[in-house]
Formats: C-alpha cells, structure tokens, sequence
C-alpha cells in the first residue's frame, strides 16, 4: 500500500479522485472487509467488431479436456488440478487464443453459479453465459488477445442460442474496466459486501435484477473459484 511508485502512476494513468477512493478502499480493507463488484453484461450486437477478426498467426476455439489437463502442469497458467476438476464437474469450458499449439489467453465460461472466492458464490441468469477466469501469457500481453477471445467465446456462445456474456470487475480495478468497456461492456449494476462480525452484508443495486445477479455466502467452501 505505501509503494508511492505505484500510487503516483495511478494517479497520471487514473486521475486523483480515482486513485484518492483506491487507497481508501485498500486502507478500508484492514478494518471492515468490503468489496464493491461491478456487474457487467455483453451481447454480440453491443460487442466492439475488431475483434471479431482473430489476429494474424492465431486460432480461437474451446480446449479439451486433454488440453487442459497438460497446462495444470505449467505453473504459469494458474490451472490447479483441483480447480480443473470442478470447473469440468460443473460443465464450465475455456476458449483461448493459440499461436500454434501454444496458449496465448484463455477465458473460463460457465452457465450455473460460480464462486467468486471460497466464502461467496455469483449467481445469474442462465440465459446469459459467466465469464471468469481470463489469463493471458506474459509473452503476448499488451495486444488485446484476450478481448479477441472474449469476443469470439461470445459469438459461440451466442449461436448456441445464449444472450450475451455476464461478468464483474471490482470498483477499483480501473485497468480492468477501461479494458471492458473498450470490448463493449456495459454496467448492469453493482453488488457492495461487507463481512461485519463475521457475517456478509450484502445489498445489490436494482440493475443487477434484470440478469439476476446475486452475490451469496457460502454453506461449505467452495472449490471452483473464479481467478
């Protein structure tokens, strides 16, 4: 929190009120837990057409199960085999960019309710698709792959039949909103929660009811959780 590099470059990059409610949020943290989640929602008519086109020297599709079994094995993704496990048990599936037989970025999608840490659990209107877990190489960072992926897991899904993709960003991570709203995101609503006595306040925004989102504490921990 006192990295004052960090700090002085989100205010050139983010402006001082921004960055003013940022440190807040982190100093707020160690008192009372809170989060504020940004609910966000995406249909293909919405979605910024540059990036239907996948980038020169890549191909898009959804991985198998073979293939996501052999990144567990590469630290650098984030895969645990725990995770993978549940993530497939539940039907979730991951898209990714791929520049050979090489992963570029990745996206998990899921279309039932998913853990957003190991004590809350984001639910939503089947009728759209979750996003959650998107990674992208170091090696390829800086081009918008995973926009490019997003994008194209989105117009799978939708002639599949669904109406768009679902997804949140916390308030605070400005990069990741700027970054969303580019793609063609929209705010739906916003979901606050508070842990108080060991006990989550939650309270969720009118917006949110419409694609029904949820945010709901967890009876046992959970194994699948959104990176």
């Amino acid at each position: 929190m006192l990295n004052l590099e960090y700090w002085r470059q989100h205010a050139q990059s983010y402006g001082l009120w921004p960055t003013l409610k940022h440190l807040g949020h982190r100093v707020g943290n160690h008192v009372v837990p809170y989060t504020t989640l940004v609910c966000i929602y995406i249909t293909l008519q919405d979605a910024d057409k540059q990036f239907l086109k996948v980038p020169e020297g890549f191909t898009g599709r959804f991985l198998e199960a073979e293939e996501l079994h052999a990144l567990t094995a590469i630290s650098e993704y984030g895969i645990s085999k725990e995770f993978l496990s549940s993530a497939l048990a539940k039907g979730d599936e991951c898209y990714a960019l791929l520049q050979g037989n090489r992963v570029a970025t990745f996206g998990w999608y899921s279309r039932q309710a998913t853990a957003v840490n190991e004590e809350l659990t984001l639910h939503f209107d089947p009728a759209y698709v979750y996003m959650y877990f998107g990674y992208t190489h170091p090696d390829y960072r800086g081009k918008r792959l995973h926009a490019f992926g997003m994008t194209h897991a989105l117009r799978a899904y939708t002639e599949r039949g669904g109406k768009g993709l679902v997804s949140f960003v916390e308030s605070d991570n400005f990069a990741s909103l700027r970054s969303c709203e580019r793609m063609g995101y929209k705010e739906a609503g916003r979901i606050r929660a508070a842990k108080i006595g060991g006990k989550y306040r939650i309270r969720a925004s009118k917006g949110c009811d419409a694609f029904g989102f949820r945010l709901v504490p967890n009876k046992i921990p959970a194994k699948t959780v959104s990176a």
